[in-house]
């Protein structure tokens, strides 16, 4: 299949580069290195085409990130393109960019792009596109981002309105974007001048009775007053007051009044332990995770209603469906917090702090527990003895074997269709492990000590020959390899492909070959510029390895 101007974009959207190859993401996307081929790639394609490209990459929930697919739309709309074309990606803006993040993040690439060309501040066509942006959303949609946070990557509310010219009445009604416009003491300040200014008006005009010209003048200043304070709704100035105040019971009364979730509360409150009873249950799995060591760090698990509170939350299996975390994710995070495979050898102060116990359960009932793809799995794994403890470049408290068995356990518990298996002595031979539905990650593990395994040649063409054999038909080979250039001494993708054509042309046309390979940060191969191989390699191991395998056998990119 040739490998065209979409299929290139797709790809860049979901790899952050053009070559079938996955290498944890850092930092900014090189505008310098991207523009220039993007810039091609978007004026060989019409606007219908990159509506539907943006539409599907931006909807996606499991992307490595946003910000490729947003460069690739600022890029689009920087280009020198038909200006029908243009009109067509700026319209089709509100639509595209979900939320107030997005738009910060879009802001930031287009002023990149901009700086790239030597110009500075945002085209016509940019600054239409955020206008109608702010048009689409609704007063209280507005005010929900102001709870949220002010800004991101550079830009806030308040910068973006007042360079696109916003004013009140293009968003909707007086005194929406107000807010944005002030700090927080400032709105409080405002609030309690405008309080004490209706109670001087009013007694004022008890006094004015019978001088019709002091009432009316009062009157007007009453109603000038009155619509100033209705500016300010009673939950932007109690989350002016959260922001500000130190008293922990009044910051407590204002979260549970107005419902605000954990990512809404300032930092420091955190510490307060009747606080986090509040905001726990609004977590995800994801967020209680990453904040489990500062969880410890303020002492909270030595408070029984969290501890419950976290339990119980652990233990909703249909959040953890929701959520589709791979048991790869939690183990992760628990090496990463000092948790080891043995659990003896760390010491009784930091299990008992940490609460590893917990973290191991939920790890181990995370098995089975999240979403399943339909996928028909054949995955091989590398278990030659001098790799198994090797640990991870990006995670030096985990092992390649563990990591490898974890991945492949995580399938075969949820998908219907999984068969795993192993290089032996022999070049071009397999063998199966003998795992069973019920079986534990333990059990898995030490499945792998019984064969004494020194040395092998691993041949990155044997799954695919071994699978022509079977009766059972794949959509996916998987291979977990400390490293994917012992199997291929050319370094290059043509011989693989060559086998993976047959597989396609004989057994399954939509087939994948994925190569992950755990102990490496730098590609195994040369891939082909001209075609789509359908072959993908990841190196290094991240929390979104498992995304990125599914999205690729889905089909979502090539």
């Amino acid at each position: 299949m040739e490998l065209d101007a979409k299929a290139k974009l797709q790809r860049y959207c979901y790899l952050g580069g053009f070559e079938p190859v996955y290498v944890h993401l850092r930092g900014s996307v090189d505008v310098h290195k991207y523009l220039p081929q993007l810039q091609v790639l978007c004026q060989a394609l019409d606007d219908v085409s990159m509506v539907m490209i943006l539409k599907q990459a931006l909807q996606e929930t499991t992307l490595v990130r946003r910000d490729e697919s947003l460069f690739v739309y600022a890029v689009y709309l920087a280009s020198d393109i038909e200006i029908k074309r243009k009109t067509s990606l700026r319209k089709a803006f509100p639509a595209l960019i979900r939320n107030d993040e997005d738009l910060f993040l879009f802001c930031k690439y287009a002023t990149l792009i901009r700086r790239e060309q030597n110009h500075k501040g945002f085209t016509n066509t940019t600054r239409k596109a955020i206008t109608s942006w702010y048009e689409n959303q609704s007063p209280d949609e507005i005010r929900q981002m102001w709870l949220t946070h002010r800004g991101a990557h550079g830009f806030t509310h308040k910068s973006l309105i007042k360079l696109c010219h916003i004013n009140d009445e293009t968003i909707g009604a007086a005194g929406v974007v107000t807010p944005f416009f002030k700090t927080c003491t400032e709105l409080l300040k405002a609030s309690e001048s405008s309080e004490t200014a209706i109670e001087n008006h009013v007694d004022v005009t008890n006094r004015a009775e019978d001088e019709k010209k002091a009432t009316k003048a009062t009157a007007a200043e009453v109603e000038k007053t009155k619509s100033n304070t209705e500016m300010f709704p009673t939950a932007v100035l109690s989350v002016s007051k959260l922001r500000t105040t130190k008293n922990k019971a009044e910051a407590l009364k204002i979260i549970r009044k107005f419902k605000l979730r954990y990512n809404q509360v300032p930092g420091h409150l955190l510490r307060f332990a009747p606080i986090m009873e509040t905001l726990i249950p609004t977590m995800s799995y994801i967020q209680l995770l990453k904040s489990w060591r500062n969880l410890a760090r303020y002492n909270h698990f030595d408070n029984p209603k969290i501890m419950k509170l976290c339990q119980t939350l652990f233990e909703n299996k249909k959040l953890l469906r929701k959520d589709n975390i791979h048991p790869i994710v939690f183990l992760m995070q628990m090496r990463d917090l000092g948790l080891r495979d043995d659990i003896a050898k760390v010491a009784p102060k930091r299990i008992e702090s940490l609460k590893m116990p917990l973290l191991k359960q939920l790890y181990e009932q995370s098995f089975g527990n999240n979403q399943s793809t339909g996928l028909r799995m054949h995955i091989t794994i590398n278990i030659q003895k001098n790799y198994r403890k090797k640990p991870l470049k990006n995670h030096k408290k985990l092992g390649f074997l563990e990591a490898a068995i974890t991945l492949a356990l995580g399938y075969y518990k949820k998908e219907k269709e999984v068969d795993v298996f192993y290089w032996v002595d022999d070049k071009l031979t397999l063998g199966q492990l003998p795992w069973e539905r019920e079986i534990s990650v333990e059990d898995a593990l030490g499945f792998c000590d019984i064969f004494d395994i020194t040395k092998t040649n691993q041949r990155l063409i044997t799954p695919i020959l071994r699978a022509m054999e079977r009766k059972q038909t794949y959509d996916v080979f998987l291979v977990i390899v400390p490293t994917a250039g012992r199997g291929n001494p050319k370094q290059t993708s043509e011989f693989l492909c060559k086998f993976l054509d047959k597989y396609r042309e004989k057994r399954n046309p939509k087939a994948k070959y994925v190569i992950l390979d755990l102990l490496k940060f730098r590609k195994s191969m040369r891939y082909s510029d001209t075609r789509n191989e359908n072959i993908l390699e990841i190196c290094g191991l991240d929390e979104h390895t498992t995304n990125i395998i599914n999205n690729f056998a889905l089909n979502h990119f090539g």
